[in-house]
């Protein structure tokens, strides 16, 4: 059971990764974070005008599959020749170890600096945390049993910024930061492991972040948000979301087709990066329940009869969703759906989830 409980977590990882990455990978969205992050006497003097992303990932090879950081480096505004690291680190869970994690950051930061003769530079790194458990900082050295004072000079003396989002209520992401994408991300990810406050704040959010929703230019970073929401969201209550996401804004089926794209878009990626063929099969296994055939939507090539029945019959046995919901999102006739589950055998239970 620990094992299943930690593939489960590995599986997780990509979607924190990719939604935190794809908001903070922008200087002046890393900005809005980072200024309402530090310390005021730190941030009087950091210029956040030379913000640039390091290109380079300081995770060890042996890590990366379950970490991922983000590096900036900026310059002090009286001395221009210093150059400060900032480490984003996101968190979804609290470590048991904090500091051990980000002092190997460090050091491979500093590996890099010495291999291209570059002096130390000062990094600050800075956790974003939204997990179930009550994080409270502790220095590096209680985290020693039996230290005493004469002790404590050889331990590494170095802080970490923790930014705990649960802290936060809307008002004060609204307050706080000034990008709509940073909003999103906050309000997303500090309400993820909190069904009733997300679905009682979702119209909010999504108020919030209108002018997103509803750009062509930041499709993508909404797709990868709302996929992040929909596949973090247990299962049982994934109709509920998607009805709540329909109802709650005028782009509502727009939203609930994003998602669906996403998957297509995820599963076909799976299905190619492992040389399989790309068909209902894969896409079911590995793109959560929708199906995958190129060019088309939700993995149907109109016109192939015995393709739409394959797609029905397969998001029978691997959703919850009503006949009607599957002919909605298939785009066929309800009837067609009814007559294919009855023939095989599906209808009654399909008629039971409901």
């Amino acid at each position: 059971m620990p094992q299943k409980d930690e593939n489960k977590q590995k599986k997780q990882i990509p979607l924190h990764d990719n939604f935190f990455k794809a908001t903070f990978e922008k200087p002046e969205y890393a900005a809005d974070l980072i200024s309402n992050a530090l310390p005021e006497e730190l941030l009087r003097n950091i210029d956040l005008s030379t913000l640039k992303l390091s290109p380079n990932s300081y995770v060890d090879e042996n890590l990366k599959s379950q970490f991922a950081d983000l590096v900036y480096n900026c310059k002090l505004k009286q001395k221009n020749d210093v150059i400060i690291s900032i480490l984003l680190e996101h968190k979804s869970q609290k470590p048991k170890y904090p500091h051990i994690q980000l002092l190997s950051y460090m050091l491979n930061i500093w590996r890099d600096d010495i291999a291209n003769k570059r002096d130390l530079r000062i990094v600050i790194p800075i956790v974003i945390y939204h997990g179930r458990e009550r994080w409270e900082y502790r220095p590096f050295k209680e985290y020693f049993k039996g230290l005493v004072p004469y002790m404590e000079s050889f331990i590494p003396d170095f802080k970490f910024i923790l930014e705990d989002l649960k802290r936060y209520s809307l008002k004060d992401v609204d307050r706080r930061y000034k990008y709509a994408e940073v909003k999103f991300f906050m309000n997303l990810v500090r309400n993820i492991f909190n069904l009733r406050r997300l679905f009682g704040e979702l119209p909010d959010i999504f108020l919030c972040a209108g002018q997103i929703i509803k750009s062509e230019q930041r499709r993508f970073y909404i797709r990868i948000g709302l996929l992040y929401l929909f596949k973090q969201v247990p299962a049982e209550y994934r109709d509920t979301l998607l009805e709540l996401i329909s109802k709650t804004t005028e782009e509502g089926e727009t939203m609930t087709k994003t998602i669906a794209e996403a998957l297509i878009e995820e599963g076909k990626e799976i299905g190619l990066q492992r040389g399989r063929k790309i068909g209902w099969q894969e896409g079911l296994q590995k793109g959560e329940y929708i199906g995958l055939q190129k060019g088309e939507y939700i993995g149907l090539q109109k016109g192939e009869l015995k393709g739409k029945q394959e797609s029905i019959i397969q998001m029978a046995k691997k959703t919850d969703f009503s006949a009607e919901k599957i002919a909605d999102i298939l785009e066929v006739d309800v009837d067609f759906v009814k007559q294919t589950l009855k023939k095989h055998g599906l209808l009654k239970e399909i008629s039971d989830k409901e």
